[in-house]
């Protein structure tokens, strides 16, 4: 694969990782009653109330997807070369 498609895909990868994770409840300890979600940094948060709505927190969520983005063109790139080293053999 040519690395522009490469590129795409793990653009693709990345922000829907990075999205999924928004299901991923994240493990707090400073701050009781406010439940989070998101991984490796939570971007969504949400307080222990009834009346309360949901919390996006932007920066963080660009942060999860650039993070994940990178992981995603890192394993594609991974199995470009393992697909190039088992068509050579």
């Amino acid at each position: 694969m040519k690395s522009n498609v490469l590129m795409l895909v793990s653009i693709i990868l990345g922000v829907i990782i990075g999205l999924i994770t928004g299901f991923i409840p994240y493990p707090t300890l400073s701050l009781i009653g406010t439940l989070k979600w998101g991984y490796p940094f939570y971007w969504l948060s949400k307080a222990l109330s009834p009346s309360a709505t949901i919390k996006i927190e932007w920066t963080s969520l660009v942060l999860d997807i650039l993070i994940w983005v990178l992981i995603s063109f890192l394993l594609t790139n991974l199995a470009k070369i393992i697909i190039k080293k088992s068509k050579n053999k």
